[in-house]
């Protein structure tokens, strides 16, 4: 159902990650000053969801999806879709014109001693990336729908805790997916 090795639906609708390989590591790390610089912000924590730590879920793979225990994304009509030469996505590249508005989300259980974010829009998907707290989250120009997912693979309820703009310096040591 999912597009990569290291994550699993079971028959009884839990989504199990499994750890990722050490080079997605070496890539996040060595990215990091790039991101840092795409973001045009140095002082809040970059954008970390790339092409290898995240997946996409095909059509109805997560259909059963509570979708009470969901956050509605914030849309935001000014955010562009735009691609550079064609095939690299700007969205994540504020200094070229990407996203800048995010919410903050975090689990409504504390202590979550870990999770994931998902998104449920044109693309469905979930970043790999574990969280231990609260997470932010660029605002597209399309409706989203945001969904945890706890360490047992089971669908956790989260809220938002806030909205924001990059550059603004607020929350700005809550990670980027």
């Amino acid at each position: 159902m999912a597009n990569r090795s290291w994550v699993s639906i079971t028959a009884d609708h839990r989504i199990i990650v499994h750890p990722l390989p050490w080079w997605t590591k070496v890539l996040d790390r060595l990215l990091r000053p790039l991101m840092y610089w795409l973001q045009a912000d140095y002082r809040a924590l970059p954008q970390e969801t790339h092409l290898w730590n995240n997946v996409k879920f095909k059509p109805g793979a997560v259909s059963w999806l509570d979708p009470k225990l969901m956050v509605q994304g914030v849309v935001d009509r000014t955010a562009t879709r735009r691609r550079w030469l064609g095939f690299v996505p700007i969205f994540h590249m504020p200094r070229f014109g990407g996203w800048r508005r995010f919410q903050v989300l975090e689990p409504t259980t504390a202590p979550c001693a870990l999770w994931y974010v998902g998104w449920l829009s044109d693309i469905n998907g979930m970043s790999l990336l574990p969280l231990h707290g609260s997470v932010r989250v660029l605002c597209g120009s399309d409706p989203a729908l945001f969904f945890g997912i706890g360490a047992g693979g089971r669908q956790i309820p989260i809220r938002c805790r806030g909205v924001g703009e990059l550059g603004s310096y607020s929350y700005h040591d809550v990670p980027l997916r």
